[in-house]
């Protein structure tokens, strides 16, 4: 609510916050992602983006170095994409070295990658890059810093990526080149990857 306060929002009508962590491996009763689709198919509710925090919580009793077992995660994973279509993004943690946890499967399956680290010195700024892109090509490195508020935080980029940022169309410009194209599509439920490449041709 902080935050919300800090950019003027009286509340967020398009999310959507759910207490209980879908599975997305092995059967988990109530609480499988394939039963939390069917709720979200029962109740006329189609995501656009699931977002899913974190990773781990969402795959109990995985051996995440088993390729058997990310075949089991990445098909729920597909099967939950083409049933709701929406995307879905996983938060997930590095390992003790900074590099990818798991099996290799998962990145081949990714279409993109974004990694954020944290300052290891006090003084330095955060820092977000793209990892992976699948159809595209990738961003430079962004840094930013957290500004507490309460029991919450705001997103401050430094300066050059402000700079880099008035450069690009503003955000009334991309609303009509969203909204142009998608009229010329009607009846069709379009992917945020989808989008986000549109814009990507605009700029």
């Amino acid at each position: 609510h902080s935050a919300m306060d800090h950019y003027g929002l009286e509340d967020l009508p398009n999310f959507s916050f759910f207490d209980e962590m879908p599975q997305f491996f092995g059967e988990d009763g109530a609480r499988s992602i394939s039963k939390f689709v069917q709720q979200c198919k029962n109740s006329d509710y189609k995501p656009d983006i699931l977002i899913i925090d974190t990773f781990h919580t969402a795959t109990q009793d995985l051996d995440e170095n088993s390729t058997k077992d990310a075949g089991i995660v990445l098909n729920a994973c597909h099967e939950a994409m083409k049933q709701l279509g929406c995307s879905i993004i996983f938060i997930h943690h590095t390992n003790k070295a900074g590099g990818d946890r798991g099996s290799t499967a998962f990145r081949a399956a990714m279409d993109f990658m974004i990694k954020v680290e944290a300052p290891q010195q006090i003084g330095r700024t955060h820092k977000m890059y793209c990892d992976k892109l699948k159809d595209g090509q990738q961003w430079k490195e962004r840094q930013f810093d957290l500004k507490s508020i309460d029991e919450s935080a705001v997103i401050a980029w430094n300066e050059l990526c402000i700079e880099e940022e008035k450069n690009l169309p503003n955000k009334k410009e991309f609303k009509e080149i969203l909204i142009n194209h998608m009229k010329l599509y009607p009846g069709i439920r379009f992917k945020a990857s989808d989008l986000a490449f549109k814009i990507k041709q605009s700029v």
